[in-house]
């Protein structure tokens, strides 16, 4: 992976993080002598708000941290990217309140997998929508996720644990010579906060300037803290793009009438849609041999997805509810884009298909087992996306899957993803 792409495809790592900090011998710069946590994340409150930039690494996946939070009222918005086993996904971590909810995306495939860890719900995969709410924002992952990102959070979170901070010398933050802090959590205390150590470099008035430490699992990071001086504008998501837990996902509320009727190769194929609750919409497919696909179907037989609309933002133009596995025998993948939408259809060992989305926002590929779609290009009125089998995210790892065509049936049971084409660009430098 190369440096570009890792800081392309790590935006931010809310949970995981980044470097060691050198070490430098006490240089009795001005300051004060101890370090009260609790005293310190008041201070920080006190100025309204923070913003931080920083580092982060999970194993040997690096990129940066980005995060805003307002202290009144409280509001936070931060830039994750979270390695799930060979995946990168990446999302924003949106909170209001005691209410905190993130948006995931497959980005790309790791150079190397990595152990799958509590951080899989971030993997968008066909028919899941846009964003997932947390049930608790300060327990459990939740904690992961917010508290190691929120500088006076943090604090106040050691702070209640004991733990005792001691000097560490000091070393440069930003060309100025700063007094360093640390203190180290017990086993315990690390899992729940999801930070095992803490430095903080503090400037003359006490003030934290910089964090580092390490994670509870296998990272650490490091960030500058500055006082926020923008306005600060976080917002729920749409209800209908978030995934409620414990709650069953949207399901058909009325019948199911047919959109395309078609062949693959000599089977007939049938695909239907019906409106669903929370706005979303469902789709069937009928044929013989039966269709099988990567999705679970819901009660009425059906693969239900966030319904498409024009948007500047790319998540809100496309799902995915229908997408063929190996077990089906023909080839289909239907996407769900604004009625008008193109799809270019590439295919390994075959040419492209160009298909214009209907009044029912279907745009379908239906075909025989092979040839195999490996990428589609999806032009809207506001956005050009590429979408593709998770690790094929671009043209150039497109032509690759091409060279080895024996290997294109694997394709078959990979969820699908999109990403704006820029983004697609730069992932194939």
């Amino acid at each position: 992976m190369s440096t570009r792409l890792r800081l392309v495809a790590a935006v931010a790592a809310l949970t995981f993080v980044s470097g060691l900090v050198a070490c430098s011998s006490d240089s009795g710069v001005a300051g004060p002598g101890s370090f009260d946590a609790k005293e310190a994340a008041r201070t920080l409150r006190a100025g309204g708000g923070v913003e931080i930039r920083g580092s982060s690494t999970y194993f040997k996946e690096r990129g940066p941290i980005a995060g805003r939070i307002g202290y009144r009222p409280y509001r936070l918005r931060s830039r994750l990217t979270i390695p799930t086993g060979q995946f990168l996904a990446e999302g924003t971590l949106v909170r209001i309140g005691n209410q905190a909810w993130v948006r995931r995306s497959v980005i790309t495939k790791l150079a190397r997998p990595i152990p799958i860890g509590p951080a899989t719900f971030m993997l968008r995969t066909a028919a899941l929508p846009p964003f997932v709410e947390l049930k608790s924002v300060e327990r459990g992952f939740g904690a992961y996720l917010a508290l190691p990102y929120d500088p006076a959070k943090l604090l106040d979170r050691i702070a209640a644990t004991g733990a005792e901070f001691s000097a560490h010398g000091s070393s440069a933050v930003g060309g100025t010579e700063r007094k360093r802090f640390r203190a180290t959590l017990k086993v315990m205390d690390a899992r729940q906060i999801g930070v095992a150590n803490l430095t903080v470099w503090v400037d003359a008035q006490g003030r934290p300037v910089r964090f580092a430490f390490d994670t509870a699992i296998k990272g650490s990071s490091r960030y500058d803290i500055t006082e926020l001086r923008d306005k600060l504008t976080v917002s729920r998501p749409p209800t209908n793009q978030v995934q409620l837990l414990n709650q069953p996902l949207p399901d058909a509320t009325g019948p199911y009438t047919t959109v395309l009727e078609t062949t693959a190769g000599t089977t007939a194929v049938r695909i239907l849609t019906a409106p669903a609750d929370r706005g979303w919409s469902c789709w069937k497919v009928e044929s013989a041999p039966p269709f099988v696909g990567i999705t679970e179907p819901r009660a009425s037989g059906g693969s239900c997805a966030p319904t498409a609309t024009l948007s500047a933002t790319v998540d809100d133009e496309f799902s995915i509810p229908l997408d063929a596995t190996a077990e089906t025998p023909y080839e289909l993948l239907g996407l769900h884009v604004p009625p008008g939408s193109t799809v270019e259809f590439s295919r390994i060992g075959a040419g492209p298909v160009t298909v214009t989305a209907g009044p029912s926002g279907l745009a379908a590929y239906v075909g025989p087992a092979e040839p195999v779609v490996g990428l589609a290009k999806v032009t809207t009125a506001n956005n050009v996306l590429i979408c593709g089998p998770v690790g094929i995210d671009n043209i150039v790892d497109f032509n690759a899957a091409r060279t080895k065509p024996e290997n294109a049936a694997s394709l078959r049971s990979l969820p699908w993803n999109c990403v704006p084409e820029d983004l697609a660009n730069l992932l194939s430098e």
